[in-house]
Order: structure tokens, then C-alpha cells, then sequence
């Protein structure tokens, strides 16, 4: 051993060891704190440094000349050895995990055992650096013990534990009791798919949980909410249970949201619920419904109607209509008490079917003005002016708010008009006039359905017939048609012509009382006429409203 370089004796074919200078100032190799050593071919130690020789408190030049066995006896030196052994034959470097037990400390070490080789590629020696890994180490096996301990408590809890993966809709994990759930082993689940795991009702119920729980976990990637969902999975047997599921979700090492989920058997539990609530509402000893539940009918139809408030089809409401009675006395005939029952059901029906009519035809009036926002204008414009012309022409008030509603809803049919005819910009062909022309019957048809508007259904129906008899839909003349629906002509056809159409220019006020003049004996009931031109004009000279 030189002071300043490290020169290790080799074993020459001769037999005669030579001198092998790696060059190396010991000064260095004695101040890592990593252990350093070589071997040769028979693992014999030819250098060690000083955290070598340190956890067996003696000298280096003390292991120097001993063998492997020496230092490590029994499987340690064979696992060593081996090591050895690979690097001179192979010339390859290999690393290797060992640990070093003194009678104070037990210590890990990740070894590099490094091939040292002459100029003909033959191996002459191994130098080997240990990195202490015993933290590390021991860090693990405290991990495989807590992972131990919860795979025993896992693998051995009555509950199911399970790990989904939401993005490939899969099963990464299911816990062996799975087994005493529904009959079927953790590798059936697994391979299980999702839909099968849950009845049709069930799976239903479940997707839209996790789409809206996934995506509001998306949102609030921090959030430890957990969800419980009571819902049925199909036995291996064939039975249904009832199972109480728990989940939490999270992201895994990939970036995709998973639910760590825990199944319980509750199926006894929801048959004792469903016992006691039979026991509620029935007599023990008869088995017949009690008075308990009958006190409770006009609650339950209440609650049950402010769902209803809640849901729509189209923006039209949904109508129930309900009847409920009860027996006081024995004697009572229940053929009776059925009659009074269904009585009550067709008066609720009567009332509560006119008043969801009426809002339906509100809805649809709103929608036809959604539609097109010229229809709402002229809509509100033709009421305002039929029912001053009602006035000018001494009708009676009743007449004249009928005016006024029937001018209001006269083009309601619209609503059954392709959308496209009323922002068409070209000329209306023959089928589009043809479309055009069933609104009048459409709103009679919608109209007629409620009774307080039975009466302007009429009006609505005729309003586009002609004094000469040319008009549709009946081909009405002269005083045949409903005096509020010719009213209703001669108000439509002026607003009409000065507020234009996609497809005709609009009109002076001037030119179209001269039309409506023309047409005064043809189109238009004469008298009528009349009185809205004088109207009109006295408006226009500012005489009047």
C-alpha cells in the first residue's frame, strides 16, 4: 500500500502476484463515507476503506487477505460471491441489495460490483461501491407492513371494498368479500362489466351519480365529499339485495378520477323497513289499510301536486286530478264510498282541467310570441283597435272585451306554422298559403278546448271569411260570418298592410284605407268599414285616440 496511490498485488498465470496501480489516492477512498473494496477471482478482499471496516469495529488491514466467508458467512457470502463470480465472467457490472449485520446494528446497502479489466478485455479485479440504503429500506418494509396490515383487514372486513376507474369504466379492485356479497370471486367481479354488476334500474340510477359526481370532482379536485346510494345488484343465485354503496373519489397515479368505494348488504334492513311500514298503514289483525293512512291521503295528494308543479313537457304542465274518501262506519256500503270517491275525482277533474287549459293556452300564446316577435306587436296592436272599433260601433261591453280577446289570440293557430314560412323573404308559393291557411282552424281547435274561450273560438275560426263568400275556411257570406270576426278582418287586414311582412312591403296608413275602401262590400262587411275608415281618419286628424 503506497501513501499516495492505492496499488493492489494481482495474481499473475504465473502464479506470481504483480502490482496493479488503479491510480487511486487513498486519502480519498478512506474519506468516503460509502464502503469501498475489492476482490479477486476467489473472493478474496484485496483493498477495503475505512466505512468498510467501520460497523465491525476493526482495521482495514485487517479484512485485507480474508475471503467473503470470512467476513459474511453462510447464504450473505454465497449471495456476495455470486455477485463476484457473474462480473468475471460475464464482464458485465451488476448491482446488488445486501445487508450487514454487526451486534449493534442491522444496515442495507445497494452494491455496485464493477468489472476492472487489462488491455485484452479480461477481468482482473472487482472494485465495489456500497451505497447505504437502510432508511430507504426500512421506509419500505414500514410501508409493506401497513399495506400488509390493510390488505388483512381488507381481504377480511364483511364489507366490500372496490376501486373503480371511471374513465375506462372498470373494476381495478374488488376485495375478496365480494365472495360472501353475491356468490361471485374478486376475479369475476373484476372482469365483470358495469352494467352487469347492477340491475337496469340500478346501473341508471349509478350513472348519473358518477357523471355528476365526477364532473363536479373535476371542478373541486380538493374536495372530500362522499356519497351514499342505496341501490339493487343481481346474486350469482339469481337473487336481487338491496346493497348501501359509499364512495369518494380521486385521482390515481395516471390522471384519471377513480371512486373508492365500500358495499354493504342492507337487503334485511329494507325488509324490516319495509315490515314496519306496512305495520304503519295497516291493521295487524285484519291486514286491511288503517286510519293512519287515510288521514294522511290529503297530504300525500298535496305534496304529490307540488311535484307536479316542478315538472313540464314542453313547457306545458302535467294535470292529475284526485278523489279520496273514507269509511266511518260499518254500515256504509264501500260501493258507496268508492262512488263518492270517484265523484270527487271527476270534480277536481272538471275544475283543475278548465284552469291547466287556460294556462296552456297562455304558454302557447307566449310561445307564438317567442317565435316571432311581429306576431306579439301585431297581436297587441289588432286588440287595441278592435276594441275601439267595438266602441265606435255602440256594442255592448261584453261584446267589445270579447273584441278585445278575440283580436288578441285571432292568429293563435300560428303556433302550428312551420317557423320558416314566417321569415321567409320571397313571395309565399301555394303550399306555404296553403300552410298558412290552417291557423284559423288550429286556433279554433285550440280554443274551443276551454270554455270561457268557446265563444271567441268562433270569431277566430272566421275571421279570414269574406263578406263576397271567397274567404276560408267555410266559404261564409255577408252577415253568415260572426260580426266580432268581420270586426277582426277589416283590423287585421289594415295592421297587416302598414306593418308589412318578410315577403310584402308595408304600406302607407293612406294607402291602406284606400284598400280597405276598395275592398269595402267584397271583402270587408261594408258598414264596418265605414265606421273604422271615419275612425281611422278622425284619429289621423287628431281629433280622437
Amino acid at each position: 500500500m503506497g501513501d499516495t496511490t492505492m496499488t493492489i498485488p494481482l495474481n499473475g498465470t504465473d502464479g506470481i502476484y504483480s502490482d496493479f496501480d488503479i491510480s487511486l489516492p487513498r486519502v480519498i477512498l478512506d474519506s468516503s463515507s460509502d464502503p469501498i473494496f475489492c476482490f479477486d477471482r476467489t473472493g478474496q478482499y484485496l483493498f477495503v476503506n475505512n466505512a468498510f471496516a467501520a460497523p465491525f469495529k476493526i482495521l482495514p488491514s485487517d479484512i485485507i487477505g480474508k475471503r467473503i466467508w470470512d467476513m459474511f458467512p453462510g447464504k450473505d457470502g454465497d449471495q456476495r460471491f455470486g455477485a463476484v463470480k457473474y462480473v468475471f465472467e460475464t464482464g458485465e457490472m451488476k448491482v446488488i441489495e445486501v445487508k450487514v449485520q454487526t451486534e449493534t446494528t442491522l444496515q442495507y446497502f445497494m452494491t455496485s460490483v464493477i468489472p476492472v479489466k487489462n488491455t485484452d478485455g479480461s477481468v482482473q479485479i472487482v472494485i465495489c461501491i456500497s451505497k447505504d440504503v437502510t432508511e430507504r429500506k426500512q421506509a419500505e418494509n414500514t410501508l409493506k407492513e401497513s399495506e400488509e396490515k390493510y390488505r388483512l383487514l381488507t381481504e377480511n372486513a364483511s364489507d366490500v371494498i372496490w376501486i373503480l376507474n371511471t374513465k375506462k369504466s372498470k373494476f381495478t379492485y374488488i376485495s375478496p368479500s365480494i365472495f360472501n356479497l353475491l356468490g361471485i370471486t374478486a376475479e369475476e367481479a373484476m372482469n365483470e362489466r358495469m352494467e352487469n354488476a347492477f340491475t337496469p334500474e340500478s346501473f341508471a340510477v349509478m350513472s348519473e351519480a358518477i357523471a355528476r359526481n365526477v364532473a363536479y370532482f373535476a371542478e373541486h379536485p380538493k374536495s372530500t365529499r362522499s356519497y351514499i346510494n342505496q341501490i339493487q345488484e343481481p346474486c350469482k343465485n339469481g337473487d336481487i339485495i338491496w346493497v348501501e354503496i359509499s364512495t369518494k373519489y380521486r385521482y390515481n397515479s395516471e390522471g384519471d378520477i377513480e371512486i373508492v368505494g365500500v358495499s354493504r348488504n342492507i337487503d334485511e334492513r329494507k325488509k324490516s323497513e319495509k315490515e314496519i311500514l306496512y305495520l304503519g298503514y295497516h291493521d295487524q289483525l285484519t291486514g286491511l289499510y288503517n286510519r293512519r293512512l287515510y288521514e294522511e291521503a290529503e297530504g300525500i295528494i298535496t305534496r304529490i301536486k307540488d311535484q307536479l308543479l316542478e315538472e313540464k313537457i314542453e313547457s306545458i304542465g302535467i294535470s292529475i286530478s284526485f278523489g279520496y274518501e273514507t269509511k266511518h262506519k260499518m254500515e256504509e256500503s264501500i260501493q258507496e264510498i268508492i262512488k263518492k270517491t270517484e265523484d270527487h275525482m271527476y270534480r277536481h277533474k272538471l275544475y283543475e282541467s278548465s284552469s291547466m287549459r287556460r294556462k296552456t293556452i297562455d304558454l302557447i300564446m307566449n310561445a307564438l310570441f317567442e317565435k316571432d316577435n311581429r306576431e306579439m306587436q301585431h297581436a297587441k296592436k289588432v286588440s287595441e283597435i278592435c276594441e275601439a272599433l267595438a266602441n265606435k260601433m255602440n256594442l255592448d261591453q261584453d261584446d267589445v272585451n270579447q273584441a278585445r280577446i278575440a283580436g288578441l289570440m285571432h292568429d293563435i293557430g300560428k303556433i302550428g306554422i312551420d317557423e320558416r314560412i314566417f321569415s321567409n323573404q320571397q313571395k309565399l308559393d301555394n303550399g306555404e298559403w296553403k300552410e298558412i291557411k290552417r291557423h284559423s282552424e288550429v286556433g279554433y281547435r285550440i280554443l274551443t278546448s276551454v270554455n270561457e274561450f268557446s265563444e271567441i273560438a268562433v270569431d277566430i275560426l272566421a275571421h279570414h271569411e269574406r263578406w263576397d263568400g271567397e274567404g276560408y275556411p267555410k266559404g261564409l257570406v255577408g252577415e253568415e260570418i260572426p260580426l266580432r270576426a268581420r270586426i277582426i278582418a277589416v283590423v287585421d287586414a289594415y295592421d297587416a298592410m302598414t306593418i308589412g311582412r318578410p315577403y310584402i312591403k308595408a304600406r302607407s296608413k293612406e294607402e291602406a284605407i284606400n284598400e280597405i275602401q276598395r275592398c269595402s262590400g267584397t271583402q270587408f262587411d261594408p258598414e264596418i268599414a265605414k265606421v273604422f275608415i271615419a275612425m281611422v281618419l278622425k284619429a289621423e286628424s287628431g281629433c280622437d285616440n
